[in-house]
């Protein structure tokens, strides 16, 4: 699967809570009340690193993507409003 139908399977594996089988083109989703509005390069930047480690956290985001942890923590809420991430458990030891 390629494209629309690659990036749906994966929304649709997160919003049930189960480990995404496919990567889709994450450019394609998109986020915001605005028609059109897509996700951006951090935002993309973000999904990539917690699709290939759950755990990882808001300060290590930071450090690899290069933008300050309020900015990493505005994407997340950007991220969460439409379902595309969600937190699990607990404020810590919950990814």
């Amino acid at each position: 699967m390629v494209g629309e139908e690659s990036m749906q399977k994966w929304v649709n594996e997160v919003k049930n809570k189960t480990q995404p089988s496919v990567t889709p083109d994450i450019r394609l989703i998109k986020v915001g009340n605005k028609v059109g509005e897509k996700i951006s390069n951090n935002q993309q930047a973000i999904l990539k690193l917690m699709h290939s480690n759950l755990y990882i956290s808001a300060k290590k985001l930071s450090g690899k993507i290069g933008i300050s942890s309020r900015k990493i923590e505005e994407n997340i809420k950007k991220l969460k409003e439409p379902g595309l991430i969600k937190r699990i458990g607990a404020s810590k030891g919950g990814h």
